[in-house]
């Protein structure tokens, strides 16, 4: 017998079509069945949950977020470029007090929760948020993240980040885990890649974002090189003279599961190189948008067979850090890619790009963790089109 039987308008279980007037049975948090209201099973001592006029579907997973610089909302914008942008969050960064940075922490990741999110990827240069998020009830995945462009640091930046997330390694578990993410092909010396690649990879690395990043590489000019120059000092570089997806796949960093993120400025030779290496695309339109930077390539990049994820980056370059809201964004640019392909990528395909193989669908053996989305009046013809093209805000349940 369940412990609780969910009872929904629709559930769309994304391993199978939508279901109207459908059920979710739940024992010890794990799904063990799902159909029609009529073939539910008896619920014995259970609790039945009529949860009414909702759309019913698995807890949405988040491939991309920087929950340390969430209190950084609303103190900057995108209009004066990425470059700008960046130097912007360094300097506010600096001057916020600590206690003001963990206290958006929790109140982000309160927000998660509140909104359906069910996992998370968490970029952290501080480990700041390994303790909330490890507390948080949400299936985390922290990615400590590396810079370092001086060839003649590569060895020491390794040593410190190493000591750094050492005595975090021992707490991991199934629903929490930490490893290592590069910033960028333009932030990472060739020296420190290959260190870093020794030492077993990377998970996470922002790719093809910036038409700086394109500059720098193709010929060693641009934005980025002047950031570089005030930041860090000359430092030789010779500029593969490539795209950012090429010189990462020279350099050995794509691999089965990186998680390459935002992949803007991809041609279709890129998106092919993506799919043969298996990495996965994670998009974050909306952060894409308020930067300058444009918008991922979607239909290219499914049509090329590259595997994709949804985040919203922080919420220093996004109004939100509700991934609903980007698939929603997504909907709207790409209306003739199918509503499934964007729903897949808010939840079953970041799922298993970030190793949670339990979440991302509602299937017998699957977590209980599910967002609703509510409807007013009578049931929508298509529930999938009015998730994606309703602007109704989802909300976690179980």
């Amino acid at each position: 017998m369940p412990d609780t039987l969910y009872r929904a308008a629709f559930v769309l279980p994304v391993a199978s079509p939508p279901i109207r007037d459908g059920f979710v049975a739940v024992r010890d948090g794990v799904v063990i069945g799902v159909g029609p209201i009529g073939e539910r099973p008896p619920a014995g001592e259970g609790a039945e949950v009529d949860l009414g006029s909702v759309i019913l579907m698995p807890g949405f997973v988040n491939a991309h977020t920087h929950l340390e610089l969430s209190h950084l909302e609303g103190a900057l914008n995108g209009e004066r470029g990425f470059v700008t942008w960046i130097e912007d969050q360094l300097r506010v960064r600096a001057e916020r007090p600590a206690d003001e940075a963990s206290a958006g922490i929790q109140k982000a990741i309160a927000f998660l929760l509140a909104s359906g999110t069910a996992a998370v990827a968490d970029v952290s240069n501080s480990l700041a948020t390994a303790g909330p998020l490890r507390e948080s009830g949400l299936h985390a995945l922290v990615l400590h993240e590396i810079l370092g462009f001086d060839p003649t640091k590569a060895d020491r930046v390794l040593d410190q980040t190493r000591a750094a997330r050492a005595p975090l390694l021992e707490t991991g578990s199934a629903v929490f885990r930490i490893e290592v993410a590069a910033h960028a092909p333009h932030s990472i010396s060739r020296e420190l890649f290959a260190l870093l690649i020794a030492d077993g990879g990377v998970k996470s690395i922002h790719v093809a974002e910036s038409r700086a990043e394109d500059d720098f590489l193709r010929d060693g000019s641009g934005d980025w090189r002047g950031f570089l120059d005030r930041r860090v000092g000359p430092v030789a570089f010779t500029a593969p003279g490539t795209t950012p997806v090429r010189y990462l796949d020279a350099l050995g960093v794509l691999r089965p599961g990186l998680l390459a993120v935002h992949c803007v400025r991809v041609d279709e030779s890129d998106a092919r190189l993506l799919a043969a290496r298996g990495a996965v695309a994670v998009l974050c339109p909306r952060s894409n948008e308020f930067l300058g930077n444009g918008v991922p390539p979607l239909a290219l990049l499914l049509s090329s067979g590259v595997s994709l994820a949804l985040g919203t980056d922080s919420l220093a370059s996004c109004a939100s850090l509700d991934v609903l809201e980007d698939a929603r964004f997504l909907a709207r640019r790409f209306p003739r890619v199918p509503g499934a392909a964007i729903l897949h990528a808010l939840t079953r395909g970041g799922a298993v790009a970030l190793g949670f193989e339990d979440l991302g669908e509602i299937r017998a053996g699957s977590r209980a963790r599910f967002a609703a989305v509510g409807f007013e009046g009578g049931p929508p013809a298509d529930p999938l089109a009015f998730v994606l093209n309703e602007a109704v805000p989802a909300r976690g349940v179980a």
